[in-house]
Formats: C-alpha cells, sequence, structure tokens
C-alpha cells in the first residue's frame, strides 16, 4: 500500500481500542503518550492496562464490541484477532469517516502506523510498506544505535536557540542565512562523533555576535 506520510496532533482526540491483549495494550500507551483520550472495550484487560484503568487514564467498557460504539470517536485501533469484529469495525470507520487501523490486518484500515525510533524529539519512522517487518525491525535497531543521546539533546538545545535568533534577526531570509552556516552536515558528523559541547559552544558563540 502505497501511503502519506503525516503526523497526527492526538491531544484530548478520542481514540478507542478494541481489545485488552498485550498488542493493545502497546497501542494504549502509544496513544496515551500522544496526549490521547482513550477508551478500551474488551471484556477482559491485561495487567497493565488495568493499572491504567486504575489510575483513571483510561476509560473502559467491559464487553464486546457492539454497532454503534464508534460515535465520536476520531481514531480506532482493532487490536483483536476477531475477523466478525474488525470487519463491523471497519464499516462503521468508513461510513463514519473515522481513521481505522486493524492491527491483525492492516490492508483493512485506511492507516498504518510506521514502526518509530525517538531519541528525546528527535524521531524517525520506519516502514517497508508490509513487505518485511523482520527488515522494518532491524532498520529500527540501526537508527536507535546510530542516533544517540546526544541528538535529543542538541534538539533540545536547537528549541531554546532557535527563539533567540528569532528574536535578534527579524527577517526569515536572514534567519535561513545563518542556520545554514551553523547548521551543517559537519554539525552532524561531529555530533555522531561526541562532540556536543563544541558545537553547541560554536553556535552560542554565533548567536552573541548578532545584532538585536
Amino acid at each position: 500500500m502505497k501511503g502519506y506520510e503525516i503526523v497526527l496532533n492526538l491531544q484530548n482526540q478520542k481514540c478507542l481500542i478494541v481489545g485488552g491483549g498485550a498488542v493493545a495494550t502497546r497501542k494504549v500507551e502509544d496513544l496515551l503518550l500522544a496526549g490521547a483520550r482513550v477508551t478500551v472495550i474488551s471484556p477482559q484487560l491485561a495487567a497493565r492496562l488495568m493499572e491504567l484503568e486504575q489510575q483513571g487514564l483510561l476509560n473502559h467498557w467491559a464487553r464486546a464490541y457492539q454497532a454503534g460504539d464508534l460515535q465520536g470517536f476520531f481514531l480506532v485501533i482493532c487490536a483483536t484477532n476477531d475477523t466478525a469484529t474488525n470487519q463491523l469495525v471497519a464499516q462503521e470507520a468508513k461510513s463514519l469517516g473515522v481513521l481505522f487501523n486493524a492491527t491483525e490486518n492492516p490492508q483493512m484500515g485506511n492507516f498504518t502506523r510506521p514502526s518509530v525510533v525517538a531519541v528525546g524529539k528527535l524521531n524517525f519512522t520506519v516502514h517497508t510498506a508490509g513487505v518485511s517487518p523482520r527488515l522494518t525491525r532491524l532498520l529500527r535497531e540501526d537508527l536507535q544505535a546510530y542516533y544517540g543521546e546526544d541528538f535529543g539533546r542538541f534538539i533540545e538545545f536547537m528549541r531554546e536557540k532557535r527563539q533567540v535568533v528569532k528574536e535578534k534577526l527579524n527577517s526569515a531570509p536572514a534567519r535561513e542565512l545563518f542556520w545554514r552556516k551553523y547548521l551543517t552536515q559537519e554539525t552532524v558528523r561531529q555530533l555522531h562523533a561526541g562532540n556536543i559541547k563544541k558545537v553547541e559552544e560554536e553556535i552560542c558563540d554565533a548567536i552573541s555576535s548578532l545584532r538585536s
């Protein structure tokens, strides 16, 4: 399936998980990290989901999925191997225009979620369009090994300094020229080499030389 990669803002969005096992647990935790309001429909819950419910972090409807349950939700993930339930949810999602993913059969849905590598606020997504989950995992592990914690730390540094540069340089073209000069492939090489302090000092010196 050829797709169009996007990043969804799920803050306070109502999201539904159908299923209460290990796969559902991973999906719930991902949605909670994204700020979603999560409801789980399942007769039973895995231990971790029970903990999250007790902490007030999710709503639990302790029964099987029923027609009409999808009303009012922005996104739904079926984390169950029940084909009949998956088909029912798929039909309702299509009629309501709700984002839908079935973990057992991604082709049934209108979106899939790629594998994610997160290093602080630096995120990489990896997928092979369903061709080879094994290769996807290997590539994810390779990225995790290659981009260490310094890259996450540098993103935080950049968030702060970007605002400082914006205050000192009113012109967008001027800001672009500044970052073109001080953010280069050499910057990336220095971060890989563990020289984050040197990189940050050079950027701080350059910013200090700017006139407000």
